[in-house]
């Protein structure tokens, strides 16, 4: 998503993507480091970017807002997934 313009709806749907390719990675019982470094880099830059959007001067109606606010509690709720400790192996 980095570096891409998109436009909010196109932006909104990529996120919910990102996150729904990524969600069923999380919810796995086991996760080697690697990937989960991998997953939570993904999830950094989604949220990132979501404040990014979040920050600009445009005016934003109220689903938008909401939409934006989902997608940063989804990517926050599947960090903590990622690192719960008994989670991850070498």
């Amino acid at each position: 998503m980095a570096g891409r313009g998109f436009c909010l709806e196109h932006f909104l749907k990529a996120c919910y993507e990102r996150l729904d390719s990524i969600e069923p990675f999380v919810r796995r019982l086991h996760i080697d480091a690697q990937e989960a470094l991998r997953l939570c880099t993904l999830l950094q830059e989604c949220a990132n970017q979501t404040l990014l959007v979040c920050l600009r001067h445009e005016p934003l109606n109220n689903l938008e807002r909401s939409r934006l606010l989902e997608i940063l509690l989804q990517c926050s709720d599947l960090q903590v997934r990622l690192h719960r400790p008994t989670q991850h192996t070498v």
